[in-house]
């Protein structure tokens, strides 16, 4: 049983932005595969990999939002690139952190990947996706 997973439910996370919502699944497998790894006590130097490929994949996809929210002209945009910028700051942290023989903490960074990509998706992003769809963007 997996202890921390998203879900993909295309009623809550799907915003009707395409490509964001392409990059939100990819960003969301990258997740459950880092906390499917985490969970089966995978080798170290596998969990690191993994969380390195989400730290580089979160970083395109907030780049290819901020451009959209910088073309756009979208109000929120200072706001929601602060907000990225924070994210990836606690997660360079965690990272840090981190050890091989530290379970526990790879635990609470699952935990808290997968809490802030939900919470990320369901509620900044959505609304960069309703700002867009509404000035035509597509």
């Amino acid at each position: 049983m997996q202890k921390f997973r998203l879900v993909w439910d295309t009623t809550r996370h799907t915003t009707g932005f395409e490509e964001i919502d392409r990059q939100h699944q990819a960003l969301v497998e990258r997740v459950n595969q880092f906390s499917q790894a985490v969970e089966q006590h995978a080798d170290f130097s596998e969990s690191l990999r993994l969380m390195n490929e989400i730290l580089s994949y979160a970083k395109q996809h907030f780049d290819y939002e901020e451009d959209l929210m910088r073309d756009s002209g979208f109000p929120g945009a200072e706001r929601h690139t602060s907000e990225h910028d924070a994210l990836m700051t606690k997660i360079h942290t965690l990272v840090d952190t981190l050890s091989s023989n530290d379970s526990n903490k790879m635990l609470l960074v699952t935990a808290f990947l997968t809490d802030c990509a939900e919470n990320h998706i369901l509620h900044e992003d959505q609304a960069l996706a309703l700002y867009l769809l509404a000035q035509g963007v597509t």
